[in-house]
């Protein structure tokens, strides 16, 4: 039963990654367009990036996806109750002298009632954001003629309502061993990943 279950579960990988669409790396600079993303609903994406003896060492491929936030959709004005208050107040005074005094009073506010507007009913309303990929093919394997080297990309957004994402990069059809790890960049929005050939 477990072996067939971890062949469904093969299968199904396969057949994501067969629908999974190849964008060739062949520009320092590209965009992969607006993600696939349901109405509300995180970005949670997979494609192939290709990279051949043409690729530049750097690569930015920039990418587009909708972050929702919530709206008063319907609001009202509520009545309530302001229960009475005492308060010790004093203020400083100046004489015609020029010297100073204070005098201090108790202030009573008697219970009223007062108005405010509360929502309630939120919604929520979808703002495009960019965002942007760094990849750093400097360290990663030499290619020549027609040889190329397939990596595999997963974007999942945390949150329909944030910016920040898992990405998981990893090698589909590399020559040989690679070493994908973050790397820090300055730039906001931006993803760094720098590929070390091992």
């Amino acid at each position: 039963m477990k072996k067939l279950i971890f062949l469904g579960l093969l299968c199904l990988s396969f057949g994501l990654l067969a629908a999974a669409p190849t964008y060739n790396l062949t520009a320092e600079s590209m965009s992969l367009g607006k993600l696939k993303q349901a109405n509300e609903g995180e970005v949670n994406t997979t494609f192939i990036i290709k990279r051949t003896a043409a690729t530049p060492e750097k690569v930015r491929l920039e990418f587009k996806f909708d972050e929702y936030y919530s709206y008063c959709a319907q609001s009202e004005v509520q009545q309530y109750w302001v229960p009475a208050s005492s308060d010790y107040v004093c203020h400083t005074h100046t004489a015609p002298n020029g010297d100073t005094f204070e005098s201090c009073e108790h202030v009573y506010t008697p219970g009223h009632y007062d108005y405010k507007t509360v929502c309630v009913d939120y919604d929520y309303a979808a703002a495009p954001e960019v965002e942007t990929l760094k990849l750093d093919f400097k360290k990663a394997r030499k290619l020549t003629g027609k040889d190329s080297e397939t990596f595999v990309v997963e974007l999942k957004q945390k949150s329909f309502t944030g910016e920040k994402f898992d990405i998981s990069i990893k090698p589909k059809t590399a020559k040989g061993g690679y070493e994908i790890k973050r790397k820090k960049v300055l730039f906001f929005k931006t993803f760094g990943f720098e590929f070390k050939a091992i």
